[in-house]
């Protein structure tokens, strides 16, 4: 019997990649690899085989930053890639493995709701994490404007993942990328010349890591002859202050209430208390379960966006 289960995803939920997973050839849009990113960031360990995943598409909405209607028209769309575009692992040259994103999605207008089941053959690279994998909170690419980019963050995240964790260096030189390789990965088709390749998606991406996620990028292009032939990534951490929520307290408490609900905001141990915020979005003391007044919430509030602004408030920090 399959369970279902019904989660509001977080900005804070991780999506997990295997390794395999993650340098697979495919293709997706946008919107489409959003949504399965989403999907992903809902999985958990302990699940059933054969979990069914209950997304709401208002959680989707508001978790992305879209607005008006046309996700309701695109999605079926967006689901009709994920059923049909396979995924393609290669393990070796005579080995290479096609499976879908999703087994089966139902779309429950009448609820709003998207019943979503996993393929079988992708659960191991979500749950079998051993090894080399990517780990990234979902927030990171949900203001990233192309799917491309949204691969080209991964890759570099995954490669500096693995040597920040065991030098804890902030700068990380990848090692080349041949660009056949690149293209072929990224499905990227034979009609992109290496100028487009550059101008939409490497240079775009240049701008809205750094704008929007918690690396950023310098490159340059090794050439074998005349013609480019590898690309030089160096990766850097990316200061998470550069982040337009902080441009005034109206924007930054509405950033907090969306992206902070029960985690720990501020902690005094010498006053007893573990300052966080409630679904409702009002400041409360976790330590007594008590919620601030208006009075004591605006002072509480005040000190926290002059904490933020001169990068003192540690939560954001793990951003």
């Amino acid at each position: 019997m399959k369970s279902i289960k019904q989660v509001e995803p977080k900005p804070y939920y991780e999506v997990h990649k295997q390794n395999d997973l993650l340098q697979a050839r495919y293709e997706l849009s946008e919107l489409a690899l959003k949504l399965v990113s989403t999907v992903i960031s809902m999985v958990k360990k302990e699940d059933d085989l054969f979990q069914v995943y209950i997304l709401k598409i208002t959680d989707f909405k508001e978790l992305a930053g879209l607005t008006g209607n046309s996700i309701y028209s695109n999605l079926e769309n967006s689901l009709n890639e994920l059923m049909k575009a396979p995924i393609t692992i290669h393990k070796d040259e005579l080995h290479f493995l096609k499976f879908m994103w999703f087994a089966s999605a139902e779309y429950k207008g009448a609820d709003g709701t998207l019943e979503i089941e996993l393929s079988q053959k992708i659960r191991p690279y979500l749950l079998e994490l051993k090894g080399d994998y990517l780990s990234y909170e979902i927030k990171n690419i949900l203001s990233l404007k192309s799917g491309y980019i949204i691969r080209l963050y991964e890759l570099l995240k995954h490669e500096y993942n693995k040597v920040n964790n065991y030098t804890n260096n902030k700068v990380v030189a990848l090692e080349d990328i041949d660009i056949d390789e690149f293209r072929y990965k990224f499905a990227i088709p034979e009609s992109y010349s290496f100028k487009d390749i550059r101008v939409n998606i490497i240079d775009k991406a240049l701008i809205q890591l750094e704008e929007k996620t918690d690396i950023k990028f310098e490159i340059s292009y090794v050439k074998l002859g005349r013609a480019i032939k590898w690309l030089r990534f160096v990766v850097r951490e990316n200061n998470p202050l550069h982040f337009d929520f902080l441009k005034d307290r109206k924007s930054f408490i509405s950033h907090m209430r969306k992206n902070y609900v029960n985690r720990d905001v501020y902690e005094d141990l010498s006053n007893n208390m573990t300052l966080a915020i409630s679904p409702k979005g009002h400041l409360y003391n976790k330590r007594n379960n008590l919620e601030y007044d208006k009075a004591k919430a605006n002072k509480a509030w005040d000190s926290l966006y002059k904490m933020a602004k001169d990068d003192k408030l540690e939560v954001l920090k793990n951003i």
